[in-house]
This record gives C-alpha cells, sequence and structure tokens, in this order.
C-alpha cells in the first residue's frame, strides 16, 4: 500500500498537481480533492460536481480525464467561437463521446426539446455515458450510438490507448499520443456521417462537435451531410490531419472557418459554420 506522496510516480504527481490548478475555481476543492486522490489511486471512481452536473470518471483515466472535463466545462474549447453554445432545442451530435462530458454539457443547454446524440464505440466508455446521463436525468434528450465514424460502413479495428479517450482508427495517432505504447485492439462497428444522420432521422444538425483522434478527414471526406449540418467544431488532431486540409475541404462545401489554438502542439479547434 502507498503511504506518502514519494510512493508514487513523479510524473503522475506532477501532471495531477497541473490539473488540480488549471481547473480551480471551476471545479470546487472538495471535488477536486477527490480526483487528486483518485488518480493517486488509479482504482474505483470519483463522483463529482461541475457546472451543476454530475460526473462519474473512472480512477484509472486520471490524470487524462481530468483535463479532458476542464477541456470541456473549464477552458470551454468547443465553445470560443461565438454561436457555438448549444441552445434550447437544438439538435447536436457529439461524435467521439468518451465519458458523455461534452454530452452532458450539450444536453444541460438544449434541453427536453432538444436532442444530444452520443457517439462512442468503446463499450466500457459507453456504460459511464449511460450512467452520466441517467445521474443528471437527461435519458429524454441523449441518444447513445455504438459506432465509431468513418469513411465507409462495416467494421474496422479500433487501436486502444492506454488512455482510452486517445483510441482511433489510426494506429500511428495512437503511438504518437501514447509514447510508442497500445493497449491492444478490438473490432469496432463503423458507420459514416451521411449514414449516422440518416440512421437517427436528422433532417437538421445544429451543431456537430467532432472528435474522431485522426479521421476528421475521412469523416468529413464522405459527402452527403453538408445540407444537414448547420455549424461544426471539429478537435484536428495535426500530428496526422494539417488543420489546413480540414479548413480546405469545408470551405469547399461552403463553410466560413476559423481555428483557435488551445495550447497544443498536437490539437487545434478548428469551427466552421454556413
Amino acid at each position: 500500500m502507498k503511504t506518502s506522496y514519494s510512493d508514487y510516480d513523479a510524473e503522475l504527481v506532477a501532471l495531477l498537481e497541473e490539473a488540480y490548478e488549471e481547473t480551480r475555481g471551476c471545479i470546487g476543492e472538495d471535488d477536486a480533492e477527490k480526483l487528486y486522490e483518485c488518480g493517486l489511486s488509479g482504482e474505483g471512481e470519483a463522483e463529482v460536481h461541475v457546472g451543476g452536473l454530475l460526473v462519474r470518471i473512472p480512477c484509472s483515466d486520471l490524470p487524462e480525464a481530468w483535463f479532458n472535463l476542464s477541456h470541456v466545462f473549464c477552458t470551454r474549447d468547443y465553445t470560443r467561437v461565438e454561436g457555438f453554445e448549444p441552445q434550447p432545442g437544438w439538435v447536436v451530435v457529439d461524435a467521439g463521446a468518451y465519458l458523455g462530458f461534452y454530452t452532458l454539457y450539450a444536453a444541460a443547454r438544449v434541453g427536453a426539446s432538444g436532442l444530444v446524440v452520443a457517439v462512442e464505440p468503446l463499450y466500457r466508455n459507453r456504460v459511464y455515458i449511460e450512467a452520466n446521463v441517467a445521474a443528471n436525468g437527461f435519458q429524454d434528450r441523449v441518444r447513445v450510438d455504438p459506432r465509431a465514424l468513418g469513411e465507409t460502413s462495416g467494421y474496422a479495428l479500433m487501436t486502444l490507448s492506454c488512455y482510452p479517450a486517445t483510441s482511433s482508427l489510426v494506429e500511428d495517432h495512437v503511438l504518437a499520443m501514447s509514447g510508442g505504447e497500445e493497449c491492444g485492439r478490438v473490432r469496432v462497428r463503423v458507420a459514416t456521417l451521411p449514414e449516422l444522420l440518416k440512421d437517427h432521422r436528422l433532417g437538421r444538425v445544429d451543431l456537430l462537435k467532432l472528435d474522431v483522434e485522426g479521421v476528421e478527414d475521412r469523416v468529413l471526406g464522405v459527402r452527403g451531410w453538408e445540407e444537414v449540418v448547420e455549424r461544426l467544431v471539429v478537435e484536428v488532431h495535426t500530428d496526422i490531419v494539417p488543420v489546413e486540409r480540414i479548413e480546405r475541404l469545408l470551405e469547399e462545401r461552403g463553410f466560413r472557418t476559423r481555428v483557435v489554438e488551445i495550447g497544443s502542439d498536437v490539437q487545434v479547434m478548428l469551427y466552421a459554420w454556413r
């Protein structure tokens, strides 16, 4: 049993300290302490409140999941451009939903008259999405789709990152994000974006949030979604996909674009709207 901070990995402690400071004033001190201790143990899960919502997080995903929580609720990297805050009655697609942090953020804002479709291919992550949705009473406005998005429909092998949020259909991305390590592979169902919209009978999507770990160009390159989606915010993983490629693709399809730096060497946010 570890009994002092000297027993823990120095890098882990440093990252937990960084996450603690980054979310100061956004996450309450008691909840931050829960996340800190949870991250040190790596076992069980923590329940914390952020933005008026209850969120369950597996301790094995910390500190990375803490940074992801900050990404949505504290630094608010998906809403840095005016007009991208989900509104009552909106239809939102959260592609690459992970544990459902952005799903909850959007569901709280679209209200009972809106809809959020959370797209997440990994079963273990979907368990947390569904638990988080239920804990906040959002079953009336959230659907969970168990597929990955890609350039063709069918099945594909997903490379598992040892931090589940960065698992990907692109092996090189996982290796780049996790120091050359992977934690296995799993077969997942894949849909194209037009197929997903058709299956959910979505004739209008007010906002598409896309965080698909290095397959942004493949997902958006399939034609048939452009007339349905009004605006999108894409987390572009520039270690795999040059942001200029996505900008050009979207501008050719009638969207205006804006790139926002978020302090990362390998990620930027690309906002696009009609």
